[in-house]
C-alpha cells in the first residue's frame, strides 16, 4: 500500500501461502512412490504437520528419514523429529481435564526418557489445543489430524469451555518459548502442567 500506483501497474504480484497438510501428503507419496521409500500415510501425515506448510521443509524431513532406514515408521519418525505419539500427547490432556499431578507428570518423565525433546512436546500440546478451540469455534475443516484423534479432538472440545481453552493455550505457548531452565530442560513444561491443573474448573 506504500508503493505509488504507477510503480504497482509495472511489477507482478505473487500472494505465498502456507500449503496445506494434504496437499504436502500428496506430493511426499508421489516422492516417496518414486524414490521406492517405504513409508506409510500415517507417517508423511506426521512429517507433512511437522512441516508447518513448507514443501521444502516436508521434503527435507522424508530425505533425513530415508536416509536413517530403508523402511521409515512411526517410531522412527518420532525418535529422530524428537516428538512424542499421538497417544502421550492425548493421555498428557486427561491428565490435565482429570486434575491427576501424579500421571502427568510421568507421563512427561517418560516422554523425556525415551530421547523426546520436551519442547517439542510442548509445541505438539499447543498445537492440539488449537485444534479443540477450532472444533469448539465451529471450524472443523481446518483441523488436520487422523480421524480417531479428531473423534478426541471433538469430546475435548464439549469437556473445556472456551476461557479454560484460551488459558491452556497461552500457558504452554509460554512454556515453548521459556528459555530460563536450560539446564533443566523439562521444568518449563512441568510448571506449566501444574499450573494449567490450577485454571481447571472443579
Amino acid at each position: 500500500h506504500k508503493i505509488p500506483v504507477t510503480v504497482i501497474s509495472r511489477c507482478q504480484r505473487h500472494d505465498f501461502r502456507r500449503i496445506s497438510v494434504p496437499e504436502i501428503i500428496d506430493q511426499l507419496e508421489k516422492m516417496a512412490e518414486a524414490e521406492n521409500i517405504s513409508v506409510t500415510k500415517d507417517v508423511l501425515g506426521l512429517i507433512a504437520r511437522q512441516a508447518t506448510g513448507s514443501l521444502r521443509d516436508a521434503i527435507s524431513i522424508l530425505d533425513q528419514l530415508a536416509s536413517a532406514e530403508s523402511e521409515i515408521t512411526a517410531d522412527l519418525a518420532h525418535q529422530i523429529l524428537g516428538t512424542s505419539p499421538d497417544q502421550a500427547v492425548l493421555n498428557f490432556v486427561d491428565a490435565i481435564l482429570d486434575q491427576d499431578p501424579g500421571e502427568g507428570l510421568t507421563i512427561l518423565h517418560q516422554s523425556a526418557e525415551r530421547g523426546n525433546d520436551p519442547g517439542q512436546f510442548t509445541r505438539q500440546v499447543v498445537a492440539y489445543f488449537r485444534n479443540v478451540l477450532l472444533m469448539k469455534m465451529e471450524n472443523p475443516d481446518q483441523i488436520d489430524v487422523p480421524d480417531n484423534i479428531f473423534e478426541v479432538i471433538e469430546k475435548h472440545s464439549q469437556q473445556i469451555d472456551t476461557r479454560e481453552l484460551l488459558d491452556l493455550i497461552r500457558i504452554f505457548n509460554a512454556a515453548v518459548f521459556d528459555r530460563g531452565a536450560s539446564w533443566q530442560p523439562t521444568l518449563p513444561l512441568e510448571m506449566a502442567f501444574l499450573e494449567a491443573l490450577d485454571i481447571r474448573t472443579p
